[in-house]
C-alpha cells in the first residue's frame, strides 16, 4: 500500500484527530474514507465502467450521440436516449456513466478468443470428418459419440460461457447453420466448455501432426479416423463419468 504525506497546521491536525476519535477510528481511517468518498468509490457502479472523462472524451461522445439522436428521429425512443446520453456527457454526470457505458461488454482476452476460435475450428474439422465417413464407419462411431462431436452451442446463462457467441464474419458458416438446430441462438441451456476444453485437449495433438503433414500431404490428411473421433468424444464427460 502505497504511502502519502501531506503538511498540515497543527489546529487542523488537531481538529481531525478529535473528529476521529469521535467516530472511533484512526485518522489514517478517516482519511482514507474520505478520499473514497471524493472518488465516489462509495456509489455504486460496474468496476469497468470510467469514473471520470477528460473534456475531449466527453465533447467527442457527447457529439457522437447527438449524431445518433439525427439520423433515429423518427424513433422516438432512440431519439430521447441518444439525446439523454448527450445530456450526461456534456454536463460530466458521473453517476450515470454506468448508463452511458452499460451496454458495452468488458473485453475477451486475447487467449479467452483463441479458445473460442479453436473450439468452432475443431467441431468444424469434427463435422466434416464424420460426414465423410462410410455407413459401416458411421455405426461404429454411434449415435452417442456423434451427438458429442456435433457443436452443441453455450450456455448463454453461464458467467463464463455467455460472451462466446459467433463472431460476424463468414470464418465458421457451417457452425453458424447449426445454431438454427440447436434453437435459442445456440443456447445450450448447460455448461459445455469444459466438455469443449478436454475434448481439445485430444484434438490439438491430432490436429497439430496434420498441420506439420505427419499424416501425409493428400486432400483428406486432416479427416479424423473412427479411434481418433471416438477418443475425443470420450473426453467429453469428466474423467471417471459416462
Amino acid at each position: 500500500m502505497a504511502t502519502v504525506t501531506i503538511r498540515l497546521d497543527d489546529n487542523t491536525r488537531e481538529e481531525l484527530e478529535e473528529f476521529a476519535r469521535t467516530r472511533g477510528v484512526t485518522l489514517s481511517d478517516l482519511l482514507r474514507d474520505q478520499i473514497d468518498a471524493l472518488l465516489g468509490r462509495h456509489v455504486p457502479i460496474r468496476a469497468d465502467v470510467p469514473r471520470a472523462l477528460s473534456f475531449q472524451q466527453r465533447q467527442v461522445l457527447a457529439l457522437q450521440y447527438e449524431i445518433l439522436a439525427l439520423l433515429h428521429a423518427d424513433d422516438e425512443y432512440e431519439l430521447q436516449h441518444n439525446h439523454t446520453m448527450a445530456e450526461v456527457l456534456r454536463e460530466g454526470y458521473a453517476g450515470e456513466y454506468g448508463t452511458v457505458f452499460g451496454a458495452m461488454q468488458p473485453e475477451m482476452s486475447r487467449s479467452e478468443c483463441k479458445l473460442l476460435w479453436d473450439i468452432l475450428d475443431m467441431f468444424r474439422m469434427l463435422s466434416a470428418s464424420i460426414d465423410r465417413l462410410s455407413a459401416d464407419d458411421r455405426g461404429a462411431l454411434g449415435k452417442d459419440n456423434e451427438g458429442r462431436l456435433r457443436f452443441g452451442g453455450f450456455d448463454l446463462n453461464d458467467s463464463r460461457e455467455g460472451r462466446r457467441h459467433l463472431v460476424g464474419t463468414d470464418r465458421w458458416t457451417e457452425i453458424k447453420s447449426r445454431l438454427a438446430e440447436i434453437g435459442d441462438n445456440g443456447n445450450s441451456h448447460s455448461p459445455r466448455l469444459s466438455s469443449y476444453e478436454r475434448m481439445l485437449a485430444v484434438y490439438m495433438p491430432i490436429h497439430e501432426d496434420s498441420t506439420r503433414g505427419k499424416r501425409g500431404h493428400s486432400m483428406d490428411a486432416w479427416l479424423l479416423t473412427v479411434s481418433e473421433l471416438k477418443q475425443i468424444a470420450e473426453a467429453w464427460a469428466w474423467p471417471g463419468r459416462g
